[in-house]
Formats: structure tokens, C-alpha cells, sequence
């Protein structure tokens, strides 16, 4: 069982997989549209490599690669492709060079990989090769920021004009450039990191945590939003410490691949000793006014390139004895953090340790940004601010002092504003709200307000605020008794005095309309009906539908109040229609999607079909049949004699030729790709080598493998060295011959021997082999019935790739088609015969109104009976011939007889060609090559289809136009009178002689008796006993009714040609008892209990009908003047008579009483066949006799 389970889980991830594959196709194919249809194109350089078949296809003339720098050599030249005109490259080598997972395939490894240069940087440092602009004037950057990188990276870098329009200083800051040096070590037990190449440790320093914490404070207290300030570092493990100390302070902003880092990081076992003290620097965000909205932004240096912030403060990390600095040592990082602030730069960290080495690069930069700032003063220990309001100049050196020297923003002196309320700010010197008007800015003094005693009868103290409102939040009270018995505690004043309490206690509310129970509060159960209204309950309704469903809709949904509702207390139950989804397997082996629709067939399956070939994917809905590919096969093998094509002459060979025999040029299979194979497999080893230079490992005839499955050097072929793959013989990879028995890999990955795979394919029953030799000799007859094809003996995917199992697997999908085919044809005939019963239902009621024998619906409405005739009558004729049209396609779009068709046009095609090219000197054919000729156009023939549902059709159409023939060729009035005709018809509706009603049902008997040839000939092709029974009654049922045609006619014919009208009517009969003949030799051949019924039957009417054509009573038949005397009886009309009158199947006469219209189902005595009807019209077979008593007939009494 388990291994069934594997097996199943297996083949759908295989179908699972083909629908990926298909999907991806179909996904490929729309994008390529869209980028024909597109003038610009944005894509990254990871999806234009992973897609390079899709941008060859597209082809763009130039490619623009922006930051390039930032790119790998490989990424750029993978997203390029041969069509390319112009390249342009935009970016900075000087920054951030590209980011390798592996440090030491980097620069920095010094191994010299050097992965991490770029195509841009390799071009720009060869002078000449490239045409090389450099951009000389930078708009981000204030002049003195601009300083830093113009004297060490960019000489020629020039200010435009707009950054001295800055404002002169950063808002309460002594300067707007700083670096502000401490002697706090980073942290001893630096965090191991997974984003860090080589799983390095990334470095913190919590005490410089605790410093720019108070600087970040410090600025949003001058008035400095969130967004406009950025916090930036070299290691990932001082930004989850920046991370964590700031968000108690205000929103965070973290970029992707920095959440990304931070989740790799993996936290130390311990904190650094040296850790406390800085949890007091943390400020809670309530403190800072004026802050605004926004979020401060913190990031890594490598992933904040390219962007820019008014402020930043950089938290450099580094501080230790021996100098060593880290990625804070590589000039491009460097350059990246100097030249991200616009207005203000400060630098946080040490300078004696970043500046340490200066035999380093990095060193050498530090150096000189050092001196660039120790010129102007701007390097220190200690760091200048300036008070706002006051004008103060006050200096930070350690973290607390930012508590002491500045803890509201400003200097250390009191405020001294006396507010409305008559307090004094409490607070010290803050540059914001200096109005004290914003809404932070309320009196937090004990509130002195005596409160109304509306608001508390108790006359309780305010215990708000003195800047906040005297509201309802009141004293809380002990205990409160409710109106529904229960208490209540913890009541706030206002609450109880305002009547607003509701009881919350829990309780169970039985619903006695629906009986379900529900918990809510007792203050709720109070408030609503629920005793009275089952619109409250929320429960799943569970009734079980009709279709066998639970009713998944609530309990309130289905029942609602309706006092003129049947049901009981008033309550209206409707379950509405069914929603859950049918799910019922289908044959394709997908699950009906459709909502349920029980009592009715699934319609077809709508999913995408994915099937396919190598030279198209079917683009049908699963549900429809597949067309065959009649493409030419691409199977060929150089060991086996070629044939012609159709345009080039050859020598055929017999089939029966040795196939290892060498012949002059390769072979191939002549078949279309969707028959199946005429080829012989070969079983000897392919001749051509892979990629690597080594022989292909498998069989001849079939596509090389990848390299990685080389015997000689493959890494997947030594993988799998200890794969079992005979399973027969239990051989492992690294033990078989392959030139004795080659390897086929397979799509799916596995691997096995081709004799493994050749028995489990079962390929010797698509092909005769040799008993010596065990050569392949010819192509086996193809077996009769429905074929399921194998697949992979692991994991059992298909295998279309293997070409040797091309027959066998062509025969397997084209019973798929051809059962798609005959399911799609079978319903069209089902509609068909849903639409015939409707029509002839309506055609009897035209009929019946025409001969005025009942008054119906359209007479009240004033219609015309003659247009109504008309239409029925139309409406038979078309509904026959789309019965003739589907009847011709369902054998002709037959995919069976098109596969039959392209091969035999194709075996034509090469033996017409191969008698073109002989020369009058070469001897005719041997015996035994024209026998093996012979062989070979049987190999090709494939079983017989099932014709079942083309007969059907046919008889459908003959159905439908006996049925136009008794409309078309009715009586108007009762012979040659003219036509009745409703009020305001319109229509000129002239005298219609008794000839003209014979020839008008001529034209539609006549075509029914070629529907019935075509449906006994199909019969005949297709061996179905049964249905050319049902032909035979069809035809005895379609000459009787030309019997009655010739008998009406007779009835106004001139008394000159009655002779010529009875010598007819004789050959009418005549043909009528040689079709019962005909039928009774059928039976013979077939027995059929219900048609030997039919026989007897049918040969009483032919009897009776005889006796009418010579003027003679037949036995158990009624004379006109009977049929008179008998409803004289019942007090009924002849005119009612007619509207009354019906026929069964086999033909007797019974009567419907009450309206004329049928509502219950009998059984005829004569027949036992199912007489009457329901409100929907009658019994299949059954019809009315508006005709009745126009002549003698037979009863069968119902």
C-alpha cells in the first residue's frame, strides 16, 4: 500500500510538473508578445540571464546597464545577447564594487579570483579601450561634505550651485560636519553572522550605541523629522543594536536585504561586559515634542548606495588597540559613507583606530578625511551643539551627557513659561513648541476643577490632567446590582448614573425555530428575539440537500420570517442551490470543477489540456479531443536503410531487412509524428560524441544526454555508479557494457538499461524481433481496445523523449483522442435528442392547431396556425440537418481515420516514388519484397473506430425529418380548403392543394431514407448489431408513414387518377412488407426480444394499412363509423376527438381524456411500450393523431 501511495504521489508530481511546464510555456509566449510591443524594456541582470531565450527572441539593438558597478563581469555578460549594437555601462567603479557570496573570491580575499570587478571597472581602468565619460558636478552634498571625497577619490569634482543654498548650519548642531571621536572598545564577543561572507563574525560596539541614540534624540528635539535622518554602520551586528535602542524612540525603517542580514544573525551567547550603562540612554518616545511622523531610517552601508538623506550619522563600529578596521578599510566603502548626507555629516567612532594603518588604502583615506576636518576644527572628543532658544554653546563627550547638558533639546536651563492653566512648564530649555500650543503640550499638573454634578453625583476629584478635559472617565465603583439580576463590578460613576450597563455575564439561548444554541451575553440575549426570530442564529445550517451536500450556508440565511409561509411558526425555508464544488474524477483524471449539479452529467473539463509533441503543444481545453500532429517524424537511424520522401525518389526496402545491417543512407520513420512508428528500434550504441568529446552512452536513434551523464567524466553518470538499472538481472550503473546494452536517461532524471526499459515498455508487442538473433524485424498489427502506455519505472512520468517507444506511445494517445472525440460526439447527440423531443411536441400542437382540434394558448393570443406550422416545421428540417452535419464530422474529424489517412497517403506517396525512379532495366520486385510491402500497410492500420455515435446522428436526422414530414404535410382544413390564419398575421396564405401536402412531406421522408442509408451503412463499417437493428425499424416506420402520405394524398385525388394513386399506394406497401423482410432476417442474424415485439406490431399496421389502400377492413381495426358510435358514447365530437388521440411507439391508437394533455405514464397492452406523458410533453416514441378519424385504424386501449 505504501508503495502504491509513493507511485501515486509520484505520478502527480510528474502530471503536477507537465501542467508547470506547459503553464511556463504558455506564460513565455505572452511575454514575448509584450516585449515586441514595447519600446523600452526594465529588467534585472538575474531575470535577463535566467530568460536569455526569451531576450534573444526579443532581440534588443542597445542594452543599458544601470549601475554596473555594482554588477558582476557575468551577470552583465549574461544579459547580452548576439544581437546587441550598442552597449552603454552607467555607474561608479569607485564605489561599492559587486558582492560575492565567497569573501576570498573577492578583492579583498586577495587569492586573485577578483570576481567582484566588474566589466564596468575592468573597462574604465584600460585607457582607450572604452569610451569613458566621467560626471565632475555633484548636487547632493554641501561644500565642506563635498570636501572629503573631492582631495582623496574625486579631484575634479566641482559643487553645483544649488548646495550653497543650504542652509548655513544644521539646527541646534555647533557644525554641519563632525566626527566625533571616544575611546568606548567594541564589543569583545563579536556576533557570528550568516549574511557575512564566509560566515564571519560581524562586529558591535554598544557603547557608541548609546551615543548616537542621544545624537538621533537630540535632532528630532530641534525639530527634525524622522525620514529625514539616517543612521548608517558597517556591520550588521550594530544595526540590530541600532535597531533595537531606537525603536523605544521612534519607527524604524529597515531595508529588505538588511532584514534579510538580520535574520541570519546569530545573537552571541553573552553579552559584552562592558554593556551596562546604556539602557539609561534609551528615551521613551512621549519625551521628544515636535518630532513629526516618519521613520528614521537604518541601514548598512553597502545597502544604502545610491541613496541620500538630509542628516546622517555614521556609527563606525571599529575600536580596538591593534587598528584593525575591517570592511571600514576598502576606499569604496568609505567613498559610499562619506557621500550620502546633504546638510549634515557626523562621524561616530574612533579616530585613532580607523586611522591606525595608514600603509592601508583604507588607511590612507581615514588619514586624510582626519586632516581634511582637523583643519577647520572639526574633530574632537567632544561634541558641539548650540541651544536654540538661548544661544548657548554646550559640548557632549559621553552618553549621559545628553540627559544632563540637553535632556529636552535644548540647554540645562528651566523653561520658566507660565501656561494658561496658571502652571509653569516644568521643563527644561526645549527649541520645540516654544508656544507650548501643540497637542503634546498640555499642563500634566493634578487637575484643581471641581466637576459638574451631572457628570458625578459623588462630587469625586478629576483624576486627569490639568491640560486634558474633565470627561466620563470617573471614579470606578465597587458593585452594581443590574435590572437582570446579576452584578456587576468595577463600574465606572458616569456608567451607572447614565443607565448605560450591560449585563455581561454569558448564558446558552436555545433558538426553538431552528433548535440550534448560541453563547452570548445576557445583555445581548435581552436585546434580541431570539424566541421569535431565527435571523440571530449563527450556526451552519448542515441540512442535507438533495444532491447529498450539507447546506454550508448559516441557519439565518435559510430560514426567514413569512407570515403567509406554509411551514410551521411562520418560518420560510430555502436552502437555495448547492454551492460546494462537484469534484467528481473525470476521465481525463481532473476533478469536475464546476459548482454542483447533481442529477446532470459533468460538462467537459475546462483546464488547460498540456499535452504535446516536439512540434506543438495542444492549445484545447482538456475536455476537447486532440488534434494528431501530422508533421513528419524526426526518428531516424543511420544503421537501417532509407526510404524516399516524397519529393526524392529512393530504393524501398523491405521491412523485413536486418536492422543492423549498414545501408546506404540513414533511415527514418515515415509516419506522421502522431502515428505510430513504422522504424525499427536499434539496439546498437550511439555513434556521436557529447559535449565533452566522449561517445553518447545511449541507444542509436535516440537524443544525446547532458555531459554530466558521460561514462567517461560525467559527474551525474559517477553519482549514480551504485543505481540498480536492469532491473531484471539486479545490475548496478558501474557494472554494465554499454556497447552491449546502452543507457537511456530518462526526462525525469533516472536512468536504466535499454533491454530494462524495453521490457518494461513492453516494446515486443509493437514489434516482431528475431528468436536467434533477437533482431528487430517489421512492426507487430496494432492491438484493438484502449492502451495505457508506461512510463518511468521510479517515479512513473511519461516518457516522450524516448523515440524508440514512439509507437506504442503514439497508439496510447491516440486512444485518448479518440475517446475524447466519441465522449464529445455522444454529448451533441444527447442535445440533439433533448431538442428533437421539444420539437416535436411543439410540431404536434401546431398540427393540432391547424386542423382545429383543440384550442391552444396561441389561438387565445390571436397567432397564425399556418406560421405556427411553419416555424415547427423549420425548426425539425434544421435540427435534422445538424444531425447530418455532426454525423459527417463525428466520422471524419475522427482522429483514428485522420492518422489512417496521413499514413496511407504517405506509404502512397513513397511507393509512387520509388515506381517513378525505376529504371526499365531493373527487374520487377521480388515476392518477398512485395509481401513485406504488404506487411508494412498493415503495420499501419490501425482497429476500426467506434462508429456508435456517427449512427446515432444519422438516425437523429432521420428522427427529425419524419417528425418535419407529418407537420409539413398536414391537411389545412381538412383537404383543399384554405388556410386559417390568426388575426393580423400578415402573411399571404393561399389554397394548398392534397399533392402539394404529399410533395412538401416527400421532401422531408426523402431525406430521411438517405439518413438511414448513411446510418446502415456506418452500421455495417462499424460491426453494430445493435444499431443496424434499430436502422431496420426506423426504415419500416419511415415506409408506413409514406403509406399514410399516399393514402391522405389519395383522398382528394380526381376520380381519373385514382387508378395511378392506388397502383402507388400498392408500391408502398410492397416496400413497407419487404423492410419487415429485411428486419425479420436481421433478428435472425441478431435476436432482440424488444424489436421482435416491434415486428409483430409493425406487421399488424402493415396489415391494416393494406387493407385501407384495397378498401378493406383489417382484423381488431375500427371502421370510421365505429370510431363514431364509440365517442358518440362519450358525448365527444370528432372535432374533439382529434385533439385527443395519440399513438404509441408500435403504432396503436389510445385516447387521453380530460384537456388532451398528458400527465401520468401507462403501459400499451399490444406493446407493453410506455404510453402518456408528463406535463413536459409525451413519451419518447409517442405522438398525436390529429388524423384519427380520417380512416380506419388499430387500438390498443389505454
Amino acid at each position: 500500500m505504501e508503495a502504491d501511495a509513493r507511485d501515486a504521489v509520484s505520478t502527480c508530481a510528474a502530471d503536477v510538473d507537465e501542467a508547470v511546464a506547459a503553464a511556463r510555456r504558455i506564460d513565455d509566449e505572452e511575454i514575448v508578445s509584450a516585449l515586441h510591443a514595447a519600446v523600452v524594456v526594465g529588467a534585472t541582470t538575474t531575470k535577463a540571464a535566467d530568460v536569455q531565450a526569451l531576450v534573444a527572441t526579443w532581440a534588443p539593438a542597445i542594452v543599458v546597464v544601470e549601475e554596473a558597478g555594482e554588477v558582476t563581469e557575468a551577470h552583465t555578460l549574461a544579459a547580452l545577447h548576439g544581437g546587441v549594437q550598442q552597449l552603454l555601462l552607467i555607474g561608479d567603479h569607485k564605489q561599492l564594487r559587486p558582492k560575492t557570496t565567497v569573501y576570498e573570491l573577492s578583492v579583498g580575499g586577495r587569492r586573485g579570483y577578483n570576481l567582484d570587478v566588474s566589466l564596468f571597472e575592468r573597462l574604465a581602468d584600460v585607457v582607450g579601450y572604452a569610451n569613458v565619460h566621467a560626471l565632475s558636478t555633484q548636487r547632493r552634498m554641501r561644500p565642506a561634505i563635498a570636501s572629503l571625497i573631492r582631495d582623496t577619490v574625486y579631484p575634479s569634482l566641482v559643487d553645483a550651485p544649488c548646495v550653497n543654498e543650504y542652509p548655513a548650519a544644521v539646527a541646534g548642531m555647533g557644525a554641519p560636519l563632525f566626527w566625533w571621536d571616544h575611546p568606548a572598545r567594541e564589543d569583545r564577543a563579536p556576533q557570528r553572522c550568516g549574511a557575512v561572507a564566509g560566515g564571519g563574525r560581524s562586529h558591535a560596539n554598544t557603547r557608541e550605541v548609546a551615543l548616537v541614540v542621544g545624537l538621533v534624540r537630540y535632532l528630532m528635539q530641534q525639530g527634525f523629522q524622522p525620514a529625514r535622518l539616517v543612521v548608517l554602520t558597517g556591520y550588521v551586528g550594530q544595526l540590530q543594536l541600532l535597531r533595537r535602542a531606537l525603536s523605544s524612540l521612534t519607527a524604524v525603517a529597515i531595508d529588505d536585504r538588511d532584514r534579510e542580514a538580520l535574520e541570519a544573525l546569530v545573537e552571541p551567547a553573552a553579552a559584552d561586559a562592558g554593556a551596562s550603562g546604556a539602557s539609561g540612554t534609551v528615551v521613551a518616545p512621549a519625551a521628544i515634542g515636535g518630532a513629526g511622523g516618519g521613520e528614521v531610517r537604518v541601514a548598512t552601508v553597502d545597502n544604502f548606495q545610491g541613496e541620500e538623506s538630509d542628516v546622517v550619522i555614521a556609527s563606525l563600529v571599529r575600536c580596538n588597540a591593534s587598528g584593525a578596521v575591517g570592511f571600514l578599510g576598502i576606499p569604496n566603502r568609505i567613498n559610499v559613507l562619506l557621500s550620502r548626507a546633504k546638510h549634515g555629516l557626523y562621524l561616530v567612532g574612533s579616530v585613532g583606530t580607523l586611522t591606525r594603518r595608514s600603509d592601508t588604502p583604507g588607511g590612507v583615506m581615514w588619514t586624510q578625511v582626519r586632516r581634511l576636518l582637523a583643519e577647520t576644527g572639526r574633530v574632537g572628543t567632544a561634541l558641539p551643539l548650540r541651544c536654540q532658544p538661548h544661544g548657548t554653546a554646550v559640548t557632549v563627550t559621553t552618553a549621559a551627557d545628553w540627559d544632563v547638558k540637553a535632556g529636552d533639546g535644548g540647554c540645562a536651563a528651566a523653561c520658566t513659561y507660565q501656561m494658561d492653566c496658571g502652571h509653569v512648564c516644568p521643563r527644561r530649555c526645549h527649541p520645540d513648541d516654544r508656544r507650548h500650543t501643540a497637542a503634546g503640550a498640555s499642563c500634566a499638573a493634578p487637575c484643581l476643577r471641581l466637576r459638574p454634578v451631572a457628570e458625578c453625583p459623588h462630587q469625586h476629584p478629576c483624576p486627569r490632567p490639568c491640560g486634558e478635559p474633565c470627561g466620563p472617565r470617573a471614579v470606578l465603583l465597587p458593585s452594581v446590582t443590574l435590572p437582570c439580576g446579576h452584578t456587576r463590578t468595577g463600574v465606572r460613576c458616569n456608567d451607572a448614573t447614565a443607565g448605560r450597563l450591560r449585563c455581561t455575564v454569558r448564558v446558552t439561548v436555545v433558538m426553538p425555530l431552528c433548535g440550534h444554541t448560541a453563547t452570548v451575553t445576557c445583555g445581548i440575549a435581552r436585546e434580541r428575539r431570539y424566541t421569535t426570530s431565527p435571523a440571530y442564529c449563527t450556526a451552519r445550517c448542515g441540512v442535507e440537500l438533495a444532491c447529498g451536500h450539507a447546506c454550508a450556508a448559516k441557519c439565518s440565511a435559510c430560514r426567514q420570517l413569512d407570515g403567509a409561509a406554509a411551514a410551521a411558526n411562520g418560518v420560510r425555508v430555502d436552502h437555495g442551490t448547492c454551492q460546494f464544488q462537484c469534484a467528481q474524477p473525470q476521465v481525463c483524471g481532473h476533478e469536475c470543477g464546476a459548482v454542483c449539479h447533481a442529477g446532470s452529467p459533468c460538462p467537459p473539463c475546462a483546464r488547460p489540456c498540456g499535452r504535446g509533441c516536439e512540434h506543438a503543444n495542444c492549445a484545447r481545453a482538456c475536455g476537447e479531443p486532440c488534434v494528431p500532429c501530422v508533421e513528419p517524424c524526426s526518428w531516424t537511424c543511420p544503421h537501417q536503410a532509407a526510404r524516399p520522401a516524397a519529393d526524392a525518389p529512393s530504393v524501398v526496402v523491405a521491412a523485413g531487412e536486418a536492422a543492423g545491417e549498414a545501408a546506404a543512407g540513414p533511415g527514418r520513420c515515415a509516419m506522421p509524428c502522431g502515428a505510430p512508428c513504422d522504424l525499427l528500434p536499434c539496439d546498437r550504441r550511439c555513434d556521436l560524441p557529447l559535449a565533452c568529446g566522449h561517445r553518447c552512452p545511449s541507444p542509436c536513434g535516440e537524443a544525446c544526454p547532458p555531459p554530466a551523464f558521460c561514462a567517461v567524466c560525467g559527474s551525474r553518470f559517477a553519482e549514480l555508479a551504485d543505481e540498480v538499472v536492469d532491473l531484471v538481472m539486479m545490475t548496478r550503473l558501474g557494472e554494465v557494457d554499454l556497447d552491449a546494452d546502452p543507457l537511456i536517461v530518462l526526462g525525469c532524471g533516472h536512468v536504466f538499461l535499454m533491454s530494462t526499459l524495453d521490457g518494461w515498455m513492453e516494446l515486443s508487442s509493437a514489434y516482431a524481433r528475431d528468436e536467434t538473433t533477437g533482431a528487430w524485424t517489421e512492426p507487430r498489427l496494432l492491438p484493438p481496445g484502449t492502451s495505457a502506455l508506461r512510463g518511468c519505472p521510479t517515479c512513473r512520468r511519461q516518457a516522450p523523449e524516448v523515440r524508440r517507444y514512439g509507437r506504442p506511445r503514439a497508439k496510447a494517445r491516440l486512444d485518448a483522442a479518440v475517446d475524447g472525440h466519441i465522449r464529445l460526439i455522444r454529448g451533441r447527440v444527447n442535445d440533439l435528442l433533448r431538442r428533437l423531443d421539444v420539437g416535436v411536441e411543439v410540431a404536434s400542437q401546431a398540427e393540432a392547431r391547424l386542423d382545429g382540434s383543440r384550442r391552444t394558448e396561441a389561438d387565445d393570443r390571436g397567432g397564425c396556425a399556418d406560421c405556427g406550422v411553419t416555424a415547427a416545421t423549420a425548426a425539425l428540417a434544421t435540427l435534422a440537418g445538424a444531425a447530418r452535419a455532426l454525423a459527417r464530422d463525428a466520422e471524419a474529424a475522427n482522429p483514428a481515420t485522420r492518422v489512417h489517412a496521413a499514413s496511407l497517403v504517405t506509404v502512397t506517396r513513397e511507393e509512387q516514388a520509388a515506381a517513378a525512379a525505376a529504371s526499365p532495366t531493373v527487374p520487377p520486385p521480388s515476392p518477398g519484397a512485395v509481401a513485406a510491402a504488404a506487411r508494412r500497410r498493415a503495420a499501419i492500420a490501425l482497429p476500426p473506430p467506434d462508429l456508435g455515435a456517427p449512427a446515432d446522428a444519422w438516425m437523429v436526422a432521420a428522427d427529425a425529418a419524419v417528425a418535419a414530414s407529418r407537420v409539413a404535410g398536414a391537411s389545412r382544413g381538412g383537404g383543399a380548403g384554405s388556410r386559417r390564419s390568426g388575426a393580423g398575421c400578415g402573411h399571404a396564405h393561399g389554397p394548398q392543394t392534397a399533392a402539394d401536402c404529399r410533395a412538401a412531406a416527400a421532401v422531408h421522408l426523402d431525406a430521411a431514407g438517405a439518413a438511414l442509408t448513411a446510418a446502415a451503412d456506418v452500421a455495417t463499417r462499424g460491426r453494430l448489431p445493435a444499431r443496424a437493428v434499430q436502422v431496420a425499424q426506423r426504415r419500416v416506420v419511415l415506409l408506413e408513414r409514406w403509406v399514410e402520405v399516399d393514402l391522405r394524398a389519395a383522398a382528394a385525388t380526381p376520380v381519373a387518377d385514382q387508378e395511378a394513386a392506388v397502383a402507388r399506394q400498392e408500391q408502398s406497401c410492397d416496400r413497407l412488407q419487404a423492410a419487415l423482410a429485411d428486419l425479420r432476417a436481421t433478428l435472425t442474424a441478431w435476436p432482440s426480444a424488444s424489436a421482435s415485439a416491434f415486428v409483430a406490431t409493425a406487421a399488424r399496421r402493415a396489415a391494416a394499412l393494406r387493407a385501407r389502400v384495397r378498401g378493406e377492413a383489417a382484423p381488431g381495426v375500427l371502421s370510421v363509423a365505429e370510431k363514431g358510435a364509440i365517442f358518440a358514447a362519450l358525448h365527444m365530437t370528432p372535432a374533439d376527438v382529434a385533439g385527443h388521440m395519440f399513438r404509441c411507439p408500435a403504432g396503436d391508437a389510445y385516447l387521453v381524456g380530460d384537456c388532451g394533455a398528458t400527465n401520468q405514464v401507462g403501459t400499451c397492452p399490444e406493446c407493453r411500450a410506455p404510453i402518456g406523458g408528463s406535463y413536459a410533453g409525451p413519451e419518447r416514441g409517442n405522438e398525436r393523431d390529429p388524423n384519427y378519424m380520417a380512416g380506419p385504424s388499430r387500438h390498443g386501449g389505454a
